[in-house]
């Protein structure tokens, strides 16, 4: 089965949280399949995160080569083409899309610094 449409990893989330009164560092985003999970030979993910309101942070999408991988980050490991964000200065307004290889049987995103602004979306797909 391929993977055709977009799946959202992490829908709107502000700075603090409205109505969280202790925010959690790192915020972990829906998992979904990824292309080695179909044993897609050649694989592409695309993934894009929207930002707003000055976003100050780190934002990435991780991956997994488990089957079934646990909550903690055992199992999972960053996506260097996908780190956005130095954590210290702000990123524009605008939607970044990355385009990346491997065989990542599972992925999620991660909000590892977050002090400013909004992520509107972290949208991901893969062939």
């Amino acid at each position: 089965m391929i993977q055709t449409t977009s799946i959202q990893l992490q829908p709107y989330i502000t700075y603090p949280p409205q109505g969280t009164p202790l925010f959690q560092i790192p915020v972990i985003g829906n998992q979904a399949m990824g292309a080695g999970y179909y044993k897609t030979p050649n694989p592409l993910h695309t993934v894009q995160f929207s930002t707003s309101a000055s976003f100050i942070g780190i934002v990435a999408l991780q991956g997994s080569l488990a089957s079934y991988p646990s909550d903690t980050d055992s199992d999972w490991y960053d996506i260097p083409e996908t780190i956005l964000g130095d954590g210290i200065n702000v990123v524009p307004d605008n939607s970044y899309i990355f385009t990346f290889g491997g065989n990542h049987v599972w992925v999620r995103s991660i909000i590892k610094v977050f002090s400013q602004g909004a992520i509107t979306q972290i949208l991901y797909s893969h062939n």
